[in-house]
């Protein structure tokens, strides 16, 4: 960053607990979350470990949110598809903020792009098929 700062992300698979007043890195008490975090990195290298400790009391949980596979399998589906709308990137798929957004985005937009050639391929197709009829 200019002011020769640095943003640094952690991954801890806790309960959502974790970071909620009361819980074992309550941010609303930085030491306490930082005594946590640590823990969590006790067997780190010191170097590793002294980002945490290093920290400015700026902690920001980040929780992961998934949907239920039952959401999305066949069979069970909870919303209905709508013509012309297509979710992409972060809007399709729930994830952290770590700059994955933009290449999945991308992704969705080639699939997106791919079947829309594949849909004007074949109205081209039945059009051309039915005025040799």
């Amino acid at each position: 960053m200019p002011d020769r700062s640095y943003r640094v992300y952690m991954g801890l698979e806790v309960l959502s607990t974790f970071s909620r007043p009361g819980g074992d890195a309550d941010i609303t008490d930085p030491e306490k979350a930082r005594d946590a975090v640590l823990q969590h990195y006790a067997e780190w290298a010191p170097h590793l470990r002294a980002f945490v400790e290093a920290a400015e009391n700026c902690w920001r949980p980040w929780p992961p949110h998934r949907l239920d596979l039952d959401i999305i399998i066949d069979g069970h589906p909870s919303w209905t598809r709508v013509p012309e709308v297509t979710l992409l990137g972060d809007a399709a798929h729930l994830g952290a903020t770590n700059g994955e957004g933009v290449e999945i985005a991308i992704g969705n937009h080639q699939a997106d792009e791919d079947t829309t050639a594949v849909d004007r391929a074949i109205v081209a197709y039945e059009a051309d098929t039915r005025a040799h009829r």
